[in-house]
């Protein structure tokens, strides 16, 4: 399927946290699972533990991968941090806000600390013992502190083994200091809300939640993996959340907060569902929060009347402590334009002054950087390589949205504001120092005015070698340049399957693995989802069912109150891989015509197809993200379609093929077995590596796209995760396009004489036997 419009997404980030609530009793948060661990409060301390998800650094780590210091604490007993081999090691909790700390809980793997100290600091610089030298025991060891600060650190004095310091987690508890209780305003009411699924959309919707009618609720779907989201539309200390039950309760249940909507931090371990009305305090910060419903308590799936929250106000705006480093390497860096594939934005934050980010021609262009979480941004240095900007203001957002200078050069010729330039030869180093009062997550320089041209008169954009900025906080989320290495193993291994098992009785696909994607596309953007397609996506039985071991996706007529419907579902964020071989077992559904030929569903549009996982953030979008078509067919019987759609190649630019039945009266390039029909049932595969993806049917390769095919128009994107989709779609570019009209297809008629159109034989449906994603060993 075609993308031709990116989603806008309001974003909107800080890090911070709020105390325990005065007016929310504590629950306690048990984590479950084989590598499950629950909080081990010190006696006469709360019961929650303040350091979870919150950012962690370390003196050093043993390998920064697989012991780095997030896994410290991630409250997961079955990762660890692990130092160096030597005495002088530590481990440091930004806990987000100043904390009153009363215990601290060490889980020591068998390197423990024979001695070690605990010290308390609220700006990450200067340090006050919060306990005296302790003597380490190795296993779990509670400690009694009295401190209070942002910041706490654990410092190891000497080892008791040979090697450096290991914990599997480090737990703090306390409550919040003085002037950050919890308000009795419940902020989500009225808010933006979104839910992964609802029973009914029109009496059971999302919104019921946050309306303030105890009346009224929402109701997902009954399958366990469920969630209710809500966008607080600004970044709040969050530290309470009241759940008002209907019967069907969550029996466990897990809340988590973001800044963006898209990358998530636990705010409360696994909560054990009570039912009723039940308090759960938190100490987290974020724009976003979300109730991921872990496993019900009925048969049916989770209901809520109210969802409601509380925040110790402010916004979270508190600058991070600490010395100033750089802090943009490691992260990932976007532009309105690139020059080519050597001058990837990601090439300006690498560190390395032989590598550059180029715009294209136009004098206009833009680099923005995000630091992962809010930072304090104390000041940025530009190398600028001879294509440099002449005019260019410093920005700085929260939400890539607003955005506010901060500094820049304004003038020509070159007189700066506020910033120190070093012109040499033919180049400029600028250092911009800032003063800024309040943490930024975004960080980008917008240039209106190149400042050098070529002898010959031909005009460049601008280009940079580096783009650094130093301050404290953020956090490290680099892309990887080219993309990961990919496995050179000839062993297959199964890694992810549906099989769609089920009975005569039609039921909703599973959960655990799909997606329900809803309505027009207008909620996000794209009306007829960017291809002025026709069809209404619902999750209902009548569109979306598996039965008798199938999955059967049907597009109907005059259904639902819609003039058409259709299904569509999705792996987002459920399964995303990079690399293998993706493969489905489907047959299309069609009546036949008054001819008797089996292509009376023109125009009806049949898709498994995949997109890269970050489709939706607006930096990046359709075609950037990249979208690999590996089945598709627009209604007739002996012909389907596999491409590739990036920066460079996409929409009618594609690069692919179509596999056609064998027919020298049709006039088309035919590459397809002689009886090959789309009704019958085929297995469409893309077996999906580093430098290339090949299609085939029935296990044959019948077409393969390069990535220096690829490079011949523009860029290989495929090189991240992606995410599968199964859909059925009605009318649209695609169908209208092939048979030659600019407008939709629907009634359209050339010479092929057919007598009927799919207009004419709803419903039409794609059925499909399993899919399955294998991967090499």
């Amino acid at each position: 399927m075609k993308r031709v419009a990116a989603l806008v997404t309001s974003l909107s980030v800080a890090l911070s946290a709020c105390g325990t609530s005065p007016h929310v009793p504590e629950v306690q948060a048990g984590l479950s699972g084989s590598a499950a661990l629950a909080s081990q409060a010190v006696p006469g301390c709360a019961a929650a533990n303040l350091a979870q998800g919150k950012t962690v650094t370390a003196s050093s780590t043993e390998n920064a991968t697989s012991l780095a210091a997030r896994f410290a604490v991630d409250g997961d007993a079955g990762t660890r941090w692990a130092s160096q081999a030597s005495d002088a090691q530590w481990l440091q909790v930004d806990l987000g806000s100043t904390q009153n700390i009363c215990g601290v809980t060490l889980q020591w793997e068998a390197a423990y600390a024979k001695t070690f100290q605990l010290e308390v600091s609220n700006d990450g610089t200067t340090w006050t013992p919060a306990s005296g030298v302790v003597n380490g025991t190795g296993g779990t060891q509670n400690v009694s502190v009295t401190g209070t600060g942002r910041y706490i650190r654990m410092t190891g004095l000497t080892r008791a083994t040979g090697y450096g310091y290991s914990l599997f987690e480090f737990q703090v508890f306390g409550s919040a200091a003085a002037g950050t209780t919890c308000t009795t305003t419940n902020v989500a009411q009225g808010k933006t809300v979104t839910a992964s699924s609802t029973e009914n959309a029109t009496t059971l919707a999302a919104r019921f939640a946050v309306d303030g009618d105890a009346g009224t609720r929402w109701a997902s779907q009954a399958s366990d993996a469920q969630w209710l989201q809500v966008d607080l539309g600004s970044i709040q200390n969050i530290c309470g959340v009241t759940l008002q039950w209907e019967a069907a309760y969550a029996k466990t249940f897990q809340l988590e907060v973001s800044n963006d909507g898209t990358t998530w931090t636990p705010a409360s371990g696994v909560v054990n569902g009570t039912g009723g009305t039940q308090n759960v305090s938190v100490s987290a910060s974020g724009r976003y929060i979300r109730m991921t419903g872990l496993t019900r308590a009925t048969g049916y799936g989770y209901s809520l009347y109210e969802f409601k929250v509380f925040t110790a106000g402010g916004t979270g705006s508190t600058l991070p402590g600490g010395p100033t480093v750089k802090i943009s390497g490691n992260k990932r860096a976007y532009a309105s334009t690139t020059q080519d594939r050597g001058a990837d934005p990601a090439y300006a934050i690498d560190g390395n002054l032989g590598t550059r980010w180029s715009s294209g021609s136009s004098a206009k262009a833009w680099l923005m950087l995000d630091l992962g979480a809010a930072a304090r941004i104390d000041r940025v240095e530009l190398d600028w390589e001879r294509a440099w900007s002449s005019r260019y203001t410093l920005e700085v957002s929260n939400d890539r949205q607003n955005w506010t200078a901060v500094g820049g050069v304004q003038t020509n010729p070159r007189v700066q504001d506020g910033v120190t330039s070093t012109p040499p030869a033919s180049e400029y180093h600028d250092t911009v120092a800032l003063n800024l009062t309040q943490p930024y997550r975004y960080v980008r320089i917008n240039s209106t005015e190149r400042g050098w041209s070529a002898g010959d008169g031909s005009q460049y954009g601008i280009s940079l070698y580096e783009f650094a900025v130093y301050g404290a906080g953020g956090q490290d989320n680099p892309a990887v340049i080219g993309g990961p290495p990919a496995p050179t193993g000839n062993t297959w291994a199964l890694k992810w399957q549906d099989e769609f098992d089920s009975a005569a009785t039609p039921l909703k696909v599973d959960g655990n693995r799909w997606n329900y994607e809803l309505g027009d596309g207008c909620a996000k953007g794209l009306c007829g989802w960017g291809n002025g397609e026709r069809q209404y996506y619902t999750d209902s039985l009548s569109n979306v069912a598996l039965q008798n071991g199938l999955l059967n996706i049907t597009a109907r007529k005059n259904d639902q109150g819609h003039p058409y419907t259709s299904g569509r579902i999705t792996t987002a964020g459920k399964y995303q891989f990079t690399y293998g071989r993706v493969a489905a077992r489907i047959r299309m559904q069609m009546p036949a015509t008054a001819a008797g030929a089996k292509d009376g569903a023109v125009g009806v549009w049949g898709a498994f197809w995949m997109l890269g996982f970050d489709v939706d953030d607006p930096y990046v979008g359709w075609p950037n993200a990249g979208e690999t078509d590996i089945f598709e067919n627009i209604g007739y019987s002996w012909w389907y379609s596999s491409s590739l759609h990036g920066p460079g190649y996409s929409g009618g630019g594609s690069i692919g093929e179509s596999y056609n039945k064998q027919d020298t009266a049709s006039g088309i390039a035919l590459n397809g077995h002689p009886d090959f029909k789309t009704t019958d049932w085929h297995t469409y595969q893309a077996q999906w590596d580093a430098d290339q993806i090949v299609f085939s049917i029935d296990d044959v390769p019948y077409r393969t796209v390069s990535r220096a095919e690829t490079e011949q128009r523009g860029y290989w994107v495929f090189n991240r995760p992606n995410y599968i989709i199964l859909n059925v779609a009605y009318d649209g570019a695609y169908p209208a396009a092939y048979r030659n009209n600019a407008q939709n297809f629907t009634g359209a008629r050339t010479a092929d004489g057919l007598a009927q159109l799919a207009e004419n034989n709803f419903p039409h449906t794609m059925q499909v036997d399993w899919v399955r994603v294998y991967q090499r060993q």
